[in-house]
């Protein structure tokens, strides 16, 4: 799947195989796995920073029907895919290191609420808590802080933002952009950063990627686990029906 084209009908189907097949108690064993192949040249400090964050992705997303341990693999898994394709960040393995790291770690902590307003109250716990493990590894300041922002731009609401930069880094004109969008000062670090923006962009993508890219099936099948954990969440069934609520959404 690695090395197949982004989302083609052979990737799609070996990507809904692993998705169907994988499992909480592959996690761990997966995990040490993309370390081993993609990430070998990292220091032993480096590697038991990865694995503490997985382990706290174990511990603390289990019992959620989307935002669960699978889901934390799945988007780290599919952001070393999308990473392939940024020529500037597949050529410094230490950012996608980075990448790995935050898409392991954005979800830390979720309780299965949804997050329509985009005050960033649940990537800030996810944040925090990877932030912890990264400073008792001793990652550079400037390290932390970058991993802080692609987790806090995973907030939905905020994605139509994050692509709007993507594209202006891509048509080399986020100098033209920037003082055009209301950017939170939350995601301050982003501005002038292409790099960061474009890592930011592949771990959105990753985050929404078996929602989206897989196909109609898989994409409703992602929907109604959001909205079922949601419902979980407040006790409660909500009286929309599942499509009117994917459109309001998906809106964002």
């Amino acid at each position: 799947a690695l090395t197949l084209p982004l989302a083609g009908k052979r990737q799609r189907h070996i990507l809904r195989n692993f998705y169907d097949s994988f499992s909480v108690d592959d996690f761990s064993q997966c995990v040490e796995f993309l370390l081993d192949h993609h990430f070998s040249w990292v220091s032993e400090s480096d590697r038991s920073a990865a694995i503490e964050i997985s382990e706290a992705a174990l511990s603390t997303m289990v019992g959620n029907l989307y935002h669960c341990p699978e889901h934390a693999f799945h988007v780290a898994y599919v952001a070393i895919i999308l990473s392939k394709k940024y020529e500037c960040v597949a050529e410094n393995p230490r950012l996608i290191f980075l990448l790995f790291i935050a898409a392991l770690g954005h979800d830390i902590g979720h309780d299965g609420r949804m997050d329509s307003l985009g005050k960033f109250e649940l990537e800030r716990i996810s944040a925090d808590h990877v932030a912890q493990i990264l400073h008792k590894y001793e990652f550079s300041s400037l390290e932390i802080e970058m991993v802080n922002v692609l987790i806090l731009a995973t907030s939905a609401p905020h994605r139509k933002l994050l692509m709007g930069l993507v594209d202006a880094v891509e048509a080399n004109s986020l100098h033209l952009a920037v003082p055009h969008l209301c950017i939170p000062s939350k995601l301050d670090l982003l501005v002038n950063n292409n790099h960061l923006i474009q890592l930011g962009g592949i771990l959105s993508d990753s985050d929404l990627f078996f929602s989206v890219a897989m196909g109609t099936e898989t994409s409703i099948e992602q929907s109604q686990k959001v909205f079922a954990e949601a419902d979980a969440w407040k006790g409660e069934a909500s009286t929309l029906s599942m499509n009117a609520r994917r459109q309001a959404f998906l809106k964002h």
